[in-house]
């Protein structure tokens, strides 16, 4: 029997071993949960308590049975996604006793008890009638009676029959297994439209953060513009008109005018560049994640590994963000981090474009709300991928972004 097999037909034996436990606790539960509910009926309020109790009761055991699961078989059951708050103190109250997965909890546990009940005496018993048969030929002969008298071709059919016996049972511990895990991926997991109605909503919300991070940028934009950029520009403009006007008749305070002017420009320039940080660069556009990060990491105030390995670019909406993701991040660890070095590293796996950006600061990095981090995540989000940061205090910090790229 190869070794995975092995440790499958290990995991189902232990599954089937524990399983009634848990089924008849589950079964118990419910069954007296709902005889409370209906004897406590007349009085409304207790019967409904006592339908509340059991709902969550159900539930609770359901999360515990797909752990269980999920170590027998190794592939995770994903729990129903959570439903959306009621609001009124009713609503609150009757939320889980209107909400479907809860009565499909209360379900399994009808049917999960006398299933594993049944696949537990059939796998045993076959195991047991296995071993019985394999070990008789070593006491046969102690036993009186017609077993003792049992010839020896008899004997080796009893241990043929046993080791028979024995394969079917650990057949039938995989089969069994995964019988009780269609059974709670149906009454337990999420179903397609549970699926389809999550996937929704959180596409709902990326789009909303999307949406709500370009009008914020928007205004940032045109506040700068309106505010700092188009001061200057001013400024600049009534300079120069005043040395030409003195040109002629005051030349040394008319070069002082363009002296001062060439440095205005020189800093609303800087401006500018500062202003349109959230646009996509044209080196981006014109060469790429490669060249575009090295031209950004050129003005790191500290050091900064990049290793870029893609064969082919990304698609332009995931390029640029995956530059705005380690522009923001390395903003944040030359401003946050006093880190004396970083490292970039982005490269595919799967369909998906994934960034580490690490640094050897004091680490505590933590998402809050307006800040940098939290930024990102939003802005990951709107692509639905995904954001991790593991920041312990000391350092060193990692964030990994994964940016889906398939279609």
């Amino acid at each position: 029997m190869p070794q995975s097999t092995a440790r499958q037909v290990l995991a189902g034996l232990s599954f089937l071993a524990f399983n009634p436990m848990v089924a008849l606790c589950g079964f118990v539960l419910v069954n007296v949960g709902l005889s409370l509910a209906v004897g406590l009926a007349i009085t409304v309020i207790g019967g409904l308590i006592a339908l509340w109790l059991t709902l969550h009761g159900a539930a609770g055991l359901a999360g515990l049975q797909r752990t269980h699961l999920a170590l027998a078989t190794g592939a995770e059951i994903p729990a129903p996604p959570r439903p959306a708050p009621r609001t009124g103190r009713w609503g609150r109250f009757l939320g889980p006793v209107l909400e479907v997965h809860h009565w499909k909890a209360l379900a399994y546990w009808f049917v999960e008890f006398p299933l594993g009940m049944i696949t537990f005496a059939v796998v045993y018993g076959l195991l047991t009638l296995g071993v019985v048969g394999i070990t008789l030929p070593l006491y046969a002969g102690r036993l009186g009676g017609v077993v003792g008298d049992v010839p020896g071709t008899g004997l080796a059919f009893t241990v043929v029959a046993g080791a028979a016996a024995i394969a079917s049972g650990c057949a039938g511990s995989l089969l069994a297994l995964r019988l009780h895990e269609r059974l709670a991926r149906a009454l337990l997991g999420r179903n397609r439209t549970a699926e389809l109605e999550h996937r929704v909503s959180g596409l709902d919300q990326a789009r909303s953060a999307a949406i709500d991070a370009a009008e914020a940028e928007r205004r940032r934009i045109e506040r700068d513009l309106h505010d700092g950029t188009q001061q200057r520009l001013v400024t600049l403009a009534m300079g120069l008109g005043l040395a030409r006007e003195k040109f002629a008749s005051d030349p040394d305070t008319a070069r002082d005018l363009v002296d001062e002017a060439h440095r205005e420009l020189k800093v609303t320039m800087a401006e500018l560049r500062s202003i349109t940080r959230g646009l996509r660069p044209s080196v981006l556009e014109d060469r790429g994640l490669d060249a575009a990060l090295s031209a950004l990491v050129a003005r790191s105030p500290i050091p900064v590994a990049v290793d870029v390995a893609l064969p082919q670019r990304p698609p332009a909406p995931v390029e640029s963000a995956a530059y705005f993701v380690v522009a923001e991040a390395l903003t944040n660890i030359a401003r946050h981090a006093e880190a004396r070095h970083a490292a970039v590293c982005i490269r595919y796996e799967g369909d998906a474009l994934v960034i580490d950006v690490g640094d050897d600061g004091h680490g505590d990095a933590r998402r809050v709300p307006g800040g940098g981090l939290e930024g990102l995540a939003e802005r990951v989000a709107a692509f639905e991928g995904s954001l991790d940061i593991v920041s312990p205090t000391g350092g060193p910090t990692l964030i990994r972004v994964e940016l889906p790229c398939g279609s």
